[in-house]
C-alpha cells in the first residue's frame, strides 16, 4: 500500500513538472512572438523614417507640384459625382418645399435615361464644368498641401506644440485650407454655374461672375461662407489621415503597411468621407 502511494506521488510530481514545462514553453513562445512583433515594428518605423527623410530631402516646390497633379487626376475621376451633388442642391433651392432625394427617376434623369426634354447632356453632361473644377481644385490643392507641409514641418521642429502632433496637424491643415480657399471660391462659382446649367461654358460663366459687381460680391460672400466648410474640413481630414497612420504603425496587433499607394488612397477616402460628413451643413449653406 505504501508502495502504491509512493508511485502515485511520483506520478503527481511528474505531472506537475510537465505542467511547469508547458507553462515555461508558453511563456517562451509568447516572448518570442512579442520580440518578433517588436522587430517588425522597428523595421516598419525605420522604413517610414527613410520615406520621410526622402520627402524632406526634396525641394519644397515638389510638394506643390505633386499636390497639383494628384488633385487634377482625382478631380477628373470624381467630377460626375460632384455634378450630381450640385444639381441636387440646385434643385432643392428652386423648390424649398422639396428635399433632394436619390430616387430611381433622379438617377435616370442625371445619367441621360430620362424624358426627352431632359437637356442635362446625358453621360457627357456629367462632365459639364470640368475645366472650372480643375482650375478650382488643382491650384487650391497645391496651396493647401504645400502650405500644410511647410507649416507642419516648422511647428514640429520647434515651439510649444512639438509634443502635440495632432494639434499641429489640425492647425497646419486649417492654415493650408485657408490659403487654398482664396483660389477655390472664385473657381467654385464658375464650376457651379456651369454644372447647374446657368451658363453654357466656363468662359460665359467667367464673364457673368467677374464682369459684374453683383457677381464679384456673390463670390466674396460665397468665399466667406465657404470658410466655415473648407477650413474645418481641411483641418479634420488631414489630422485624421496623419493620426490614423501613426496609430496603425504603432499598434502591435495590426499588420498593415500604410506606406503603399493603395493604403494611403484607402485611408484618404475614409478620412475625407468623415470630414465631408461633418462639414455637409455648411456646404449646403455655401
Amino acid at each position: 500500500m505504501a508502495d502504491l502511494r509512493s508511485q502515485l506521488g511520483s506520478l503527481s510530481e511528474i505531472g506537475d513538472v510537465k505542467d511547469a514545462l508547458q507553462s515555461v514553453k508558453d511563456q517562451l513562445e509568447a516572448e518570442l512572438l512579442k520580440q518578433q512583433k517588436q522587430r517588425e515594428l522597428a523595421v516598419a518605423l525605420k522604413k517610414r523614417q527613410a520615406i520621410l527623410n526622402g520627402l524632406e530631402a526634396q525641394p519644397e516646390w515638389f510638394g506643390y507640384v505633386a499636390a497639383f497633379g494628384g488633385s487634377v487626376v482625382s478631380t477628373l475621376i470624381m467630377h460626375p459625382v460632384d455634378t450630381i451633388k450640385t444639381r441636387l442642391i440646385s434643385q432643392a433651392k428652386e423648390d424649398a418645399k422639396e428635399k433632394p432625394k436619390f430616387s430611381l427617376e433622379t438617377i435616370k434623369n442625371f445619367f441621360g435615361f430620362g424624358a426627352e426634354e431632359d437637356d442635362d447632356g446625358g453621360l457627357l453632361g456629367l462632365y459639364r464644368g470640368v475645366v472650372g473644377n480643375v482650375i478650382k481644385e488643382g491650384p487650391s490643392s497645391a496651396l493647401y498641401l504645400g502650405v500644410y507641409e511647410s507649416a507642419k514641418t516648422r511647428l514640429l521642429l520647434s515651439g510649444p506644440l512639438v509634443a502635440l502632433p495632432l494639434v499641429v496637424y489640425l492647425l497646419a491643415g486649417a492654415v493650408g485650407e485657408f490659403f487654398g480657399s482664396i483660389i477655390r471660391a472664385p473657381a467654385e462659382a464658375l464650376k457651379a454655374s456651369v454644372q447647374s446649367g446657368q451658363d453654357a461654358n466656363t468662359f460665359e460663366s467667367g464673364r457673368r461672375v467677374f464682369g459684374t459687381e453683383d457677381g464679384r460680391l456673390n463670390v466674396y460672400r460665397a468665399w466667406t461662407a465657404s470658410l466655415w466648410r473648407d477650413v474645418p474640413m481641411g483641418a479634420v481630414q488631414i489630422a485624421l489621415f496623419e493620426g490614423l497612420k501613426v496609430f496603425i504603425i504603432n499598434a502591435p496587433n495590426i499588420d498593415f503597411d500604410v506606406n503603399t499607394l493603395q493604403a494611403e488612397a484607402g485611408l484618404g477616402f475614409i478620412c475625407g468621407a468623415i470630414a465631408a460628413l461633418l462639414t455637409t451643413p455648411p456646404d449646403v449653406i455655401d
